[in-house]
């Protein structure tokens, strides 16, 4: 195993997790924004499948050349799991404290997203994995469920990946995980966006494993000439054009994947230099996406009166204040260290 940190995929995290944040608070926002900048945000919804490829790029970066013995398997287990349920399950019972305020004074709750079944799926982040569930509690939550799915399997992927010598290989593989993708989607019109309980598992599971291939495709040729580069940049941008035109689950994994490798060959960009505080958004960005929809349901609760009256923006930009603050307090305070005793506990376990 080898570990590869590329500062500009991280500044791209970070990018995305404001992007969903500003999707799911469009409907606010709408008033204070011209048409293309809210044509922009309301397909935030897409930046779930760019974490999705991230993932799975970032992940076989480090451990493409690791031995799949039982021990590494069970430490790499341990590490993803530690990474992903510590604040997941905080945040989960921030909800059950929030449910509780409600409730004393006097309000209603929906019946159906706070379930006791629903938090019990989400307990055990299992709320993807079963076709009858619905997007509950911590809503964004359902895409760490299905995550977490790619992570059991990633191990299995990366011997397969390997074994992947030529470059054409490579590029089937690529287009049969994008086949089986679209497959499932062909009855949602290729939106990719639609069906999350039934769809979101193979929606992450598939880019997942196409951001793996990717990865084996970079390691092949990290530095690609001028010209490869401005080809690539251009796939990018026919298929942005492509999923606009004719479906997003048909084009967006493309412009995804193409922009990771893009950026991924350019990881010595000056612009970092400038832009380097994205790095920390990205650092933080799992604490930001998964605890930015609470203050969206508080936001609602406390600041929105009515739903045809516009908002005020100083009450959006306090729950944006908010959300920024909570991700650094969240990452620092109980991401890390929770990561670090639980890996350190295992260690200490075996002696």
């Amino acid at each position: 195993m080898h570990k590869q940190h590329i500062l500009i995929l991280t500044a791209i995290r970070g990018v995305a997790a404001w992007w969903v944040v500003l999707f799911h608070f469009r409907a606010f926002l709408f008033p204070y924004l011209g048409p293309l900048f809210y044509l922009a945000i309301s397909k935030g919804y897409l930046a779930v499948d760019l974490f999705f490829s991230l993932s799975g790029f970032v992940l076989l970066l480090n451990y493409d050349e690791a031995k799949l013995t039982v021990r590494n398997v069970r430490t790499y287990y341990i590490k993803r799991v530690a990474r992903i349920y510590p604040l997941h399950v905080f945040m989960l019972f921030a909800y059950v404290l929030l449910i509780g305020v409600v409730l004393l004074l006097h309000h209603g709750i929906p019946a159906d997203r706070f379930s006791l079944e629903e938090f019990g799926l989400n307990l055990l982040l299992l709320q993807d994995w079963v076709s009858f569930a619905a997007l509950s509690w911590n809503t964004p939550a359902w895409s760490i469920s299905a995550e977490l799915a790619a992570y059991f399997i990633f191990p299995f992927i990366v011997p397969a990946v390997n074994r992947l010598s030529g470059v054409g290989s490579k590029a089937l593989v690529f287009g049969a995980a994008l086949l089986i993708l679209n497959i499932g989607f062909r009855a949602h019109d290729f939106d990719i966006g639609s069906a999350i309980g039934t769809l979101g598992l193979l929606r992450c599971v598939a880019q997942f494993t196409l951001g793996a291939i990717t990865a084996a495709l970079y390691l092949r040729f990290p530095r690609p000439g001028r010209i490869a580069k401005i080809v690539l940049l251009l796939l990018v941008a026919a298929s942005v054009f492509g999923a606009q035109k004719y479906g997003t689950s048909l084009f967006m994994p493309l412009a995804w994947n193409g922009l990771i490798y893009a950026a991924a060959a350019n990881k010595q960009s000056k612009s970092l230099r400038f832009f380097g505080w994205l790095v920390f958004v990205g650092e933080i960005s799992y604490a930001t996406y998964i605890c930015h929809y609470f203050f969206y349901d508080v936001f609602k609760l406390v600041a929105v009166r009515s739903l045809v009256a516009t908002t005020p923006f100083a009450y959006l930009a306090i729950t944006f204040f908010a959300i920024f603050a909570a991700s650094v307090i969240l990452h620092l305070f109980i991401e890390v260290p929770a990561h670090r005793l639980i890996v350190k506990g295992r260690r200490h376990a075996l002696g």
